[in-house]
């Protein structure tokens, strides 16, 4: 019984940290923060918000240029995910990605 009561905890946790927020009272501010956070986390765009849209995409573009800036082969080394978010604005993120996850932390790169 113990564990069930743990596990359900710990469940209603992690479901609250993932919510989203609330966006009823967001005003344009709000959103255009928003925006930033989910593009400077490197996440996917929102293709459907329920308030000021374009507060929401200017922010998102001024955080999606600063995870877009990071080193991405750093980012891979890191087994961070990407979502493929910067494959527009620098179409060499992804190699240098993909580089970054095959890197062994034990290899002699002169082998």
């Amino acid at each position: 019984m113990k564990t069930q009561w743990l596990a359900v905890v710990v469940v209603a946790i992690l479901a609250g940290c993932s919510a989203q927020p609330d966006t009823a009272s967001f005003t344009s501010a709000d959103w255009q923060a928003y925006g930033y956070e989910e593009g400077a986390a490197g996440r996917v765009q929102l293709t459907s918000v329920n308030g000021d849209s374009g507060a929401y995409t200017q922010g998102y573009e001024l955080g999606l240029q600063e995870y877009c800036e990071q080193d991405a082969f750093e980012l891979g080394k890191l087994q961070r995910p990407y979502r493929g978010v910067c494959d527009t604005v620098n179409p060499d993120f992804r190699a240098a990605y993909v580089e970054g996850t095959w890197w062994d932390h034990g290899a002699d790169i002169s082998d």
